[in-house]
């Protein structure tokens, strides 16, 4: 992996502000770029590839998904590891992908063989992450293209959660729990998908909770009634 030298730092610039063409020469000129380490943030504390944080800068507002989409190909063509995580982090670009919003990105990487079952943050996966932030394009491209290539029991190692568990949570934090327009996406679309695909919508987690658990009791929601109406059960009364 390359340091963090004056090339990396023409990198990080350029994917900011830079057309496509002139990240294109750099890299032609310094290939390993395409798998330097790209420090950021305050003080220089994170670190990404630059596969990871062609997905920074878009979900940052700094690029523009389009933009983060051609980077990607770009790095691609220039012979990007799709599997290298960082040594600040614990994700790989696809999980940066699926969890950051860009549904077309995570696509791209997934046609060039990035690893759908990596376990990262939380020893969640792509589809986990995607399910959460509501990446129903994603999820969808998964489950029709590549139907076996992922369990949809498959739990997180730190909660214990299916992605269809992750589909509800996410759903919640963005529209009950603690709302933020940003996240406000397909998270319930994606889990009725999940349904169809044959995802056990009674599953639980570490705790033996139920998704019903999720909600507040006083709370009116129509994902509530639909998971009440498919006879999912709180697992203990809430007070």
């Amino acid at each position: 992996m390359v340091k963090h030298s004056n090339e990396v730092e023409e990198l990080r610039v350029a994917i900011h502000s830079a057309p496509i063409e002139a990240i294109k020469r750099l890299l032609a000129k310094g290939p390993a770029l395409a798998n330097a380490e790209i420090w950021w943030g305050e003080n220089h504390k994170n670190a990404s590839v630059p596969l990871h944080y062609a997905c920074d800068a878009s979900f940052n507002g700094w690029i523009s998904r389009e933009k983060s989409l051609a980077i990607v190909k770009l790095l691609l063509a220039h012979h990007a590891d799709t599997e290298m995580v960082s040594t600040t982090g614990n994700d790989t670009p696809l999980i940066a992908a699926a969890s950051l919003h860009l549904d077309q990105v995570a696509i791209e990487l997934l046609r060039h063989g990035s690893d759908i079952n990596f376990c990262g943050t939380h020893g969640a996966t792509a589809m986990h992450w995607a399910a959460w932030t509501g990446s129903l394009e994603f999820v969808s491209f998964v489950l029709d293209n590549h139907p076996n290539r992922f369990d949809l029991e498959k739990r997180c190692s730190e909660f214990g959660a299916t992605v269809f568990f992750w589909a509800i949570h996410g759903y919640v934090q963005a529209y009950l729990a603690n709302p933020r327009e940003a996240n406000q996406r397909q998270q319930a679309n994606t889990a009725n998908l999940l349904k169809s695909k044959g995802a056990d919508f009674r599953s639980t987690n570490h705790w033996h909770e139920t998704t019903l658990d999720l909600f507040p009791n006083d709370v009116a929601d129509p994902v509530k009634d639909w998971l009440v109406k498919l006879g999912v059960k709180r697992s203990q009364p809430k007070k």
